[in-house]
């Protein structure tokens, strides 16, 4: 399967093509220290709020039409439940070159 690279504060991680969100959601799933979800209302309240900022900054200018069309499409894609395994709750992974505790 192909991948590609994210990068966080810690580094790198491969992440799977399917992975909507940059690195914290890949390392979310690749090292679970629980088995928490992140609440539906959450999700649901962050989707929203991209959603309606995305077209806010839009229609004031600050936000080209066509990347506004795409963080709503995603943002619905979100609210209609399509990537509830997207959101596991914890994540966490030694920075490199340090072990976890």
């Amino acid at each position: 399967m192909a991948t590609r690279s994210e990068t966080d504060s810690m580094g790198a991680i491969e992440s799977t093509p399917r992975a909507t969100g940059r690195a914290d959601p890949a390392l979310a799933r690749d090292f679970r220290i629980g088995g928490e979800r992140m609440p539906h209302e959450i999700i649901h309240a962050l989707a929203q709020i991209k959603k309606a900022s995305a077209l806010v900054n839009r229609d004031l200018g600050l936000l080209p039409d066509a990347k506004a069309q795409l963080i709503v499409a995603a943002a619905d894609e979100v609210l209609d439940g399509q990537h509830a395994d997207e959101f596991p709750l914890v994540c966490g992974r030694p920075a490199a070159g340090r072990r976890a505790t």
